[in-house]
């Protein structure tokens, strides 16, 4: 028996049309485009993470002692001085009734690393012989901690240092292969007073506001130590003359 063929409306025939219209023949471009943008929302997501895990590596870092740079945002200078050495140094600096720094700054300067009890001929006194460097990093740490109004922000961060309080900042000083300053604060302390009156050194968290403030001077401290001198040598005494003195 033959088949008869069932012919189609009009209305069904131009809603077929309709709808390979609106599917078109980029269809499948389309759908690609879409995944695309789907793998481009994912990328802020591993950019947070990467975030966080330099962030971490950075804490782990300064526990250890060590300072590293961003080499992107140093501010890359040579020394003027040619004979400057790697050194540690210690600063104290003190803010005012307001919250911001004057002009007292204190700085010691230790071959090695920082000790209270270290050899009083690895120790000098930066106001003895480098007082421009003291003044310039203290120039630094006024523009970088400097708020106009002192009102707190939005999520109650002061926006000032703690008035009248003094800062004890371990700051490390290298030069390159090529020649040029690196130099950081690492470690920030406050000295406080125990219950039985002895004053301590107390170090504070790298999450504190404090730490953080103080820390963005790191970009621009390199060009502080520019014109940075070494300290006198200390003058070699013989046993008769130590014997003489005691």
């Amino acid at each position: 028996m033959a088949v008869k063929k069932v012919k189609k409306s009009k209305s069904k025939k131009s809603e077929e049309v309709k709808v390979k219209k609106k599917v078109g023949k980029n269809a499948p471009a389309k759908a690609e485009k879409k995944s695309a943008k789907k793998g481009k929302a994912e990328k802020p997501a591993k950019k947070a993470a990467k975030k966080v895990a330099k962030k971490v590596a950075e804490v782990r870092r300064m526990k250890s002692g060590r300072v590293k740079l961003d080499e992107k945002n140093l501010i890359q200078c040579s020394p003027v001085n040619e004979d400057l050495k790697p050194a540690w140094y210690e600063l104290r600096v003190t803010t005012e009734a307001d919250g911001m720094f004057g002009s007292q700054i204190e700085g010691r300067r230790y071959v090695g690393a920082i000790d209270p009890d270290k050899d009083e001929r690895k120790v000098a006194d930066m106001a003895e012989y480098d007082r421009e460097t003291l003044r310039a990093i203290i120039a630094r740490l006024s523009s970088v901690t400097f708020h106009a109004t002192g009102r707190p922000s939005s999520k109650g961060v002061p926006s000032r240092l703690q008035p009248n309080k003094e800062y004890i900042l371990h700051c490390r000083l290298a030069i390159t292969k090529e020649n040029t300053i690196k130099a950081a604060i690492g470690k920030v302390f406050t000295e406080e007073t125990n219950k039985k009156g002895r004053v301590k050194m107390v170090e504070l968290d790298k999450k504190d506001y404090q730490v953080r403030k103080l820390r963005k001077v790191n970009k621009y401290l390199p060009v502080a130590f520019r014109n940075a001198s070494m300290p006198p040598k200390p003058e070699r005494k013989s046993r008769r003359a130590k014997a003489e003195e005691e």
